[in-house]
C-alpha cells in the first residue's frame, strides 16, 4: 500500500500544481458541456435509463431483457437512490466522474513520460479539443467506464515498465477488470499487459525477485476470469469477446448479397463480392479513422510519432503502439461482425493517438528554434489559431430538438394521457416523462378500445390500421416520417 500511495505523491510540487489546475479547467469545460449540450439524450442512454428504472423497481430480469449488461444501469440506479437525483442526472454524473478519471490518468501518463511542465499544458489542450469532449462526454454511455479503465491501465503499466513493482502491475490489471465491467473488449488488454510484464522481467533478470509477486498476480487473474464468467452468467464476458471475434472472422468470408438477373454479369460478379466487401470495409474504417482524428490532430500525430524531443523509452513506446493497434482492432471487429461503425467506437484508440498528438504539439509550440525562422513562427501562429477555433467549435454546438422530442412535446401540449396511449418508442416515453415500460403488447393495444392513440416506430399494415387515422403534427418535415401517430376513429 505504501508504494501505491507513493505512485501518486512522488512528483514535484510544480507538476502536481499544473496537473490539478489542468483538471480544474477540464472540469469547468465538461460542466459547460453538460449545462448547454446535454438536453438531448442519446438512444443508448435512454435504454440505460429504462434499465435503471427497472432495477429500482426490483425487476432485474426486465433490465437484462432490455440489454444483457446491467452493470452501468445498476450504477445509475444506485446513485439515483443514494442522492435522490433523476436517473439522467445520475448517469451524467457517472460519465463526468469517469471522464475526469480518464483525463487525470492521461495527464499523469504524460507527466511520467517527461518532466517538462509544458508537455502537461499540451496534454490539457489536446483533451479540450478532443472528440471525446466534443461529442461523447455528454452522452450516457458505458464507454466512459472503458476509457477510464484503459487510461488507468496504461498509466500503471507505463509506471511498471519504469519501476518494476508488482503493485503497479496489479493496479493495471484491476483497471482492466473495471473497464471490462462496462465493455468486454477491455479483457483483450490482459495478454498484452502480461506479455510486457514478462518482457520487462526477462530484460531485467527479475524472475527470482518477482517469483512470489508473479504467482500472486496469476492467481488473482485466474480468480478474475472465474468471476467474469460466473458472476455474469448466462451472459459470460469471455463468451461475448469470443463471439465478437468469431463472428467478425466468419462475416469477412461472407460475400456481399449482390444478385442480378443477367447471367453473364452474375457469372462475372460471383468471384468478386467478398473482395468488394473487404475493400469497402477497409475504406470505411480508414475514412472513419481520418474523420475522427481530424486534420489538425493528424498533422500533430505525425509530428509526434517522429518527435525526438520526448524521450520515449523503448518498452513504453512499443507498449503504446501495441495498445493503440489493439484499440483500433476493437472497432474493426465490430464493423466486420455486425456491419456497424460509429466514431465513438474509435475513442479508446484516440486516447492513445492523443498522447502522440500531445508530443507533436509540444514539438511545434515549445521545441522548435524559431528566433530566425519566420516560416516556423508563422506555422506556430497558424496552429495556435486553428486549435483555438477547434476549441470554440467543441464548446459551442447548435443542437436542435430531435423528432422524438418534438413528438413528445406535441403529445404533452395536446394532453395525450398515458392511459389512452400506446408508445413503443422509449425516447418518446422518456421525453413525455413516462419512464415505465409499456404494460401491454401492440396487438392488445389495437384491440383495447380505451387506447385512443398509437405512437409507433413502424407503420401498421392496412388491415390493422383500418380503425385508425394517421395524425401528422409536423407539416415542415419533408422527409418520410420515422414515427407514425395513429388516432382511433
Amino acid at each position: 500500500m505504501k508504494s501505491i500511495f507513493q505512485s501518486f505523491s512522488n512528483k514535484t510540487a510544480s507538476e502536481k500544481k499544473t496537473t490539478w489546475i489542468a483538471m480544474l479547467i477540464i472540469a469547468l469545460c465538461v460542466f459547460f458541456q453538460y449545462v448547454f449540450n446535454a438536453e438531448h439524450v442519446n438512444r443508448d442512454g435512454i435504454l440505460y435509463i429504462f434499465q435503471a428504472q427497472s432495477i429500482t423497481e426490483g425487476d432485474h430480469n426486465l433490465a437484462r431483457n432490455l440489454h444483457p449488461s446491467i452493470v452501468f444501469a445498476q450504477c445509475i440506479a444506485w446513485l439515483h437512490q443514494l442522492l435522490s437525483i433523476p436517473l439522467a442526472a445520475a448517469a451524467h454524473l457517472i460519465g463526468f466522474i469517469f471522464f475526469m478519471v480518464s483525463s487525470f490518468f492521461f495527464l499523469k501518463t504524460v507527466a511520467l513520460i517527461s518532466k517538462d511542465r509544458s508537455l502537461l499544458i499540451c496534454g490539457l489542450i489536446v483533451i479540450l479539443i478532443s472528440l471525446a469532449l466534443d461529442k461523447y462526454v455528454v452522452m450516457i454511455l458505458r464507454d466512459h467506464g472503458l476509457w477510464a479503465g484503459l487510461m488507468m491501465s496504461i498509466y500503471f503499466t507505463v509506471k511498471f515498465l519504469d519501476d518494476s513493482k508488482w503493485s503497479y502491475l496489479l493496479l493495471s490489471l484491476l483497471a482492466v477488470f473495471v473497464a471490462a465491467l462496462f465493455r468486454v473488449e477491455a479483457l483483450s488488454l490482459i495478454p498484452v499487459i502480461l506479455g510486457f510484464m514478462l518482457w520487462k522481467l526477462y530484460q531485467g533478470s527479475y524472475f527470482k525477485r518477482f517469483k512470489n509477486a508473479v504467482t500472486i498476480i496469476v492467481f488473482l487473474v485466474i480468480l478474475g476470469l472465474i468471476y467474469f464468467n460466473v458472476a455474469t452468467s448466462p451472459f459470460t464476458r469471455f463468451d461475448q469477446v469470443w463471439h465478437l471475434l468469431t463472428q467478425a472472422i466468419l462475416n469477412i468470408f461472407q460475400p456481399l448479397p449482390i444478385t442480378t438477373g443477367d447471367q453473364w454479369l452474375s457469372e462475372l460478379l460471383k468471384d468478386y463480392p467478398r473482395l468488394l466487401k473487404f475493400g469497402f470495409f477497409v475504406f470505411l474504417i480508414t475514412y472513419k479513422w481520418l474523420s475522427a482524428v481530424g486534420l489538425i490532430f493528424l498533422i500533430l500525430f505525425l509530428i509526434g510519432i517522429k518527435s525526438k524531443k520526448i524521450p520515449l523509452r523503448t518498452p513504453v513506446c512499443y507498449f503504446l503502439y501495441t495498445v493503440g493497434s489493439l484499440t483500433l482492432i476493437w472497432p474493426a471487429m465490430n464493423l466486420f461482425s455486425v456491419n456497424v461503425l460509429t466514431s465513438r467506437y474509435l475513442v479508446p484508440h484516440l486516447w492513445i493517438v492523443m498522447l502522440f498528438v500531445c508530443f507533436g504539439l509540444h514539438q511545434v509550440l515549445f521545441s522548435w528554434e524559431v528566433k530566425h525562422n519566420k516560416f516556423k513562427t508563422f506555422l506556430q501562429i497558424l496552429i495556435a489559431i486553428t486549435l483555438l477555433l477547434k476549441f470554440i467549435d467543441v464548446m459551442f454546438d447548435q443542437r436542435k430538438p430531435s423528432l422524438d422530442q418534438r413528438v413528445a412535446q406535441w403529445a404533452n401540449d395536446n394532453q395525450i394521457l398515458q392511459e389512452e396511449t400506446f408508445v413503443d418508442n422509449l425516447r418518446i416515453r422518456y421525453y413525455m416523462t413516462w419512464i415505465s415500460l409499456p404494460t401491454q403488447s401492440l396487438a392488445n393495444a389495437i384491440q383495447d378500445k380505451n387506447i385512443k392513440y398509437l405512437i409507433l416506430n413502424d407503420k401498421l399494415s392496412q388491415q390493422k390500421a383500418t380503425s385508425f387515422d394517421i395524425v401528422d403534427p409536423f407539416t415542415d418535415v419533408n422527409i418520410s416520417p420515422k414515427l407514425y401517430i395513429y388516432h382511433r376513429k
